[in-house]
């Protein structure tokens, strides 16, 4: 079924309104597809969004989500999703070195696209 969602996706003509696929995950043994990756992170759910400093909400909001995603995808560290929602603070990510498992960019390109 991921197959065929992603040959899917991957056969469609370039438009503003769809995630275009980048890469084919492949698992390392069997070679089998278990994903596939997209050119950079896309904000699509804005539940949590605010203006400036306006309407955040105990430090949720979508920005503050993006980097705790980030840095658990790049690190592999899930801790930061056991702390409760309103005792994280981004400075929690932000503010330490990240180790990495193994990516096809340095992890500075990442660090420099979150804080900008």
């Amino acid at each position: 079924m991921s197959w065929k969602e992603m040959n899917l996706l991957s056969k469609l003509p370039p438009h503003p309104n769809i995630i275009r696929v980048d890469r084919i995950v492949l698992e390392d043994i069997d070679s089998r597809v278990i994903g596939f990756t997209t050119k950079q992170v896309i904000l699509f759910d804005f539940d949590w969004a605010a203006n400036g400093k306006d309407g955040l909400l105990d430090n949720r909001d979508d920005m503050s989500g993006v980097a705790f995603t980030l840095y658990e995808i790049i690190t592999n560290d899930t801790h930061v999703t056991s702390i409760p929602r309103w005792e994280r603070n981004i400075d929690m990510v932000q503010n330490i070195e990240w180790s990495r498992r193994e990516l096809d960019s340095d992890v500075s390109k990442f660090r420099k696209f979150l804080n900008e």
